[in-house]
């Protein structure tokens, strides 16, 4: 099939893009700025302005169209200037897909007109905040802001021309390579795990595997169309989610943040955390679907089982356009380490301790953190041509580092996956007062790594500009 992707840089495009690219299928992405997307899969890169038409071009043939784009509801506090965003990234978006889809759609042979699935997404926060109430499909929308953003947008996905059209109303969904659980679990790890008033609300949740298995059950079951509840068949309790993180995280229980103070400093906001919504995928169950996760507490001990107290594991994947043999050579030196670090940390290989990099040579490094000079010495692990290797600190800034590199042969090139496993120094009191700061200084290191791989494996562009 071919399918034109949104929200292909985020946390829910990753995984389904991985997934489609591995099945087969052939990607076109709409992103904002071709340059600076990065993602697991290759794509066809179209601009994509969502104050106009989509490009006609990148519909051109199309399957299907799966619409993930939105600007994160829960990033800031609920301005007005913000609602305005949250609506335009929305509702804007859709209308820019369908001015572009009814332009393509003029081109094309009357056979191929009527053939397109359209996937869009929408959320639980739709049925607004309900307390205990079981929520189906079929239950009334609630009358807060988040839940008349969500009916606007589903009102504005079902006007898109297609032949069958499914609104994924996700719960949050769980991944360590964002969302939820990358804004949480830090906080519990510094500042201790906190129930929210009384931990009676009700979220509803699903698992990254489960929201790539659904949406690829929405994208062929000829059967399934409307609205759709995207979350497990057990919602949790505030309560009992943070009981499953506090045991997982090994986080130490604090007392409960009042209502009252939540909403005094988050203002609008507060109905994102505070909200009640016991969702129940009856839709989904319908056509058969089977949850790998159904249990919260057992989908976060899956998620963080092989972590220890106080660590944090954190996951960056690329593509490359070029064979694993090119890869490998170039990762297996030291010395092009230095053109994969930004220049803030000073950084410079100072030797090793075999003549070629294998298992068990030492590396030593030295580089400035924060502008404090800082000497770094490194081992080779698990080393496994051309797959895998592990850097391990021996001494260093940290309590633990482990970084494990591994290249995988994926749709003609190679997918490039970096686990880094961190632990800072100093227990708890080197957690709170340090551990902000590092995962801000991982990611720009990792967006600058990016930047660079992009570079120095770089092939024509595969960016589409509109005609």
């Amino acid at each position: 099939m071919i399918i034109v992707l949104t929200g292909a840089t985020g946390l829910i495009g990753h995984a389904l893009g991985q997934r489609l690219v591995r099945e087969g299928h052939q990607l076109r992405a709409l992103v904002r700025d071709p340059q600076r997307a990065f993602m697991p899969f290759p794509a066809e890169l179209f601009s994509w302005d969502i104050r106009k038409p989509a490009p006609a071009e990148a519909f051109k043939g199309a399957d299907a169209v799966i619409h993930l784009a939105g600007e994160n509801v829960a990033a800031k506090r609920w301005t007005e200037a913000r609602k305005k965003a949250l609506r335009d990234s929305r509702i804007q978006g859709v209308e820019s897909l369908r001015q572009g889809l009814e332009l393509s759609r003029n081109s094309r042979p009357q056979s191929e007109k009527e053939k397109l699935v359209f996937i869009s997404a929408s959320g639980a926060g739709f049925y607004g905040d309900r307390g205990d109430e079981w929520l189906g499909e079929d239950a009334a929308p609630g009358d807060d802001f988040l839940a008349r953003l969500c009916q606007e947008w589903e009102a504005a996905a079902l006007a898109v021309p297609a032949r069958r059209t499914v609104i994924a109303r996700f719960g949050v969904v769980l991944s360590l390579r964002g969302g939820f659980l990358r804004e949480l679990a830090p906080m519990f790890q510094r500042f201790g795990a906190a129930r929210l008033g009384s931990g009676g609300a009700w979220l509803s949740w699903i698992h990254i595997d489960d929201v790539v298995a659904a949406l690829m059950l929405a994208l062929t079951d000829s059967e399934l169309s409307g609205a759709v509840n995207f979350c497990a068949p057990k919602p949790a309790t505030n309560s009992e989610v943070t009981a499953a993180l506090k045991r997982s995280l090994g986080a130490f229980p604090v007392p409960p943040a009042p209502r009252l103070g939540i909403r005094l400093l988050l203002g609008e906001l507060s109905q994102a955390l505070l909200g009640s919504q016991r969702t129940r995928p009856e839709r989904l169950t319908a056509r058969g679907f089977r949850w790998r996760h159904s249990d919260f507490s057992s989908a976060i001990q899956e998620l963080y089982g092989e972590i220890k107290s106080g660590e944090t594991r954190l996951v960056f994947e690329q593509w490359v356009a070029a064979p694993a043999t090119e890869v490998w050579p170039f990762f297996s030196s030291e010395r092009n380490l230095e053109r994969l670090t930004p220049a803030f940390l000073s950084f410079h290989v100072l030797g090793k301790t075999t003549e070629q990099m294998g298992e068990g040579t030492n590396i030593d490094y030295r580089l400035k953190v924060h502008g404090i000079p800082i000497r770094w010495r490194s081992v080779i692990r698990d080393w496994n041509p051309p797959h895998a290797f592990v850097d391990e600190q021996v001494s260093g800034p940290y309590r633990k580092w482990h970084h494990r590199h591994e290249f995988e042969t994926l749709a003609g090139g190679t997918l490039l996956r970096d686990t880094v496993v961190l632990k800072p120094p100093l227990g708890w009191l080197g957690r709170a007062a340090t551990l902000g700061f590092i995962l801000q200084d991982v990611e720009a290191i990792f967006a600058f790594r990016a930047q660079a791989i992009r570079a120095i494996f770089s092939r024509p562009s595969q960016e589409t500009s509109p005609r």
